[in-house]
């Protein structure tokens, strides 16, 4: 399956911005994306670059910029994703496997920042997280899925576990657990890509100005299990999820 057309000075809107591209026609498979814009082959088809794609939809920003120079008109794009000091280490590795883009950090709230700002990567980051959005899950390899949405619960996962009691006295505490991907209401096509993959029998919900995929049910949160234990979580989000784990067998 080939890559949606787009037109030369085309805006779309990813990863929480607009993102900018810069070419015409169709670009083809990814095999041929890989070669125009020379990355990585061994990168395309690991599952680094699928955790990558679904990670980069949740947490990625994309900006653009206009400048004059002497009354020449011109336009920067730039791409960053922002992280706490703690989990710095993980950007580096993104910047190892990405073979491009810079670490920086960032005293004024304490967080380093991964971010592109050479043209070359950066649109063709852009044209791969349009592939990722356009194409249906049969288009990608074997696994890819699975590894896409374990890298968007790496990003805006949440393992929660509430605690009810009915107030009769004597009676045990009810121990509900959930899993929860929450997006922006701008952001809502981002889960909506999860329907027909991984969805089940989770339920869409809208609360305030999110939309939650949550569910609660016994099979859900078996299939959720097995899932991230086949595909380990990269953040400190698998620690949440140890946790919430625990809990689930527990009880």
């Amino acid at each position: 399956m080939g890559f949606p057309r787009v037109n030369q000075w085309e805006t779309k809107t990813l990863f929480g911005g607009s993102f900018f591209f810069w070419e015409r026609g169709v670009l083809g498979s990814l095999e041929t994306a890989c070669r125009r814009f020379r990355l990585n082959n061994q990168f395309l088809i690991s599952q680094d670059f699928s955790w990558w794609m679904g990670f980069v939809e949740i947490v990625g920003w994309g900006f653009i910029t206009k400048k004059k120079f002497y009354g020449v008109r011109s336009f920067d794009i730039m791409f960053s994703i922002w992280r706490s000091v703690g989990e710095a280490q993980l950007l580096y590795y993104i910047k190892c496997r990405f073979e491009n883009g810079h670490v920086g950090f960032l005293k004024s709230n304490v967080s380093e920042r991964f971010y592109l700002i050479d043209k070359k990567p950066t649109l063709s980051l852009g044209f791969l997280l349009a592939f990722t959005l356009g194409c249906s899950q049969g288009g990608f390899p074997v696994g890819f899925f699975e590894n896409w949405f374990v890298g968007q619960v790496d990003g805006g996962g949440h393992f929660i576990i509430n605690f009810k009691h009915s107030g009769k006295k004597g009676a045990q505490k009810e121990v509900v657990l959930f899993f929860v991907m929450a997006q922006g209401l701008k952001d809502w096509f981002v889960l909506e890509q999860l329907k027909g993959g991984l969805s089940g029998v989770c339920r869409f919900n809208k609360k305030d100005n999110f939309y939650l995929w949550e569910g609660n049910q016994r099979g859900v949160l078996i299939r959720a299990i097995n899932l991230f234990k086949k595909h380990s979580l990269w953040t400190k989000k698998k620690i949440a999820f140890l946790k919430w784990w625990k809990v689930n067998e527990k009880f």
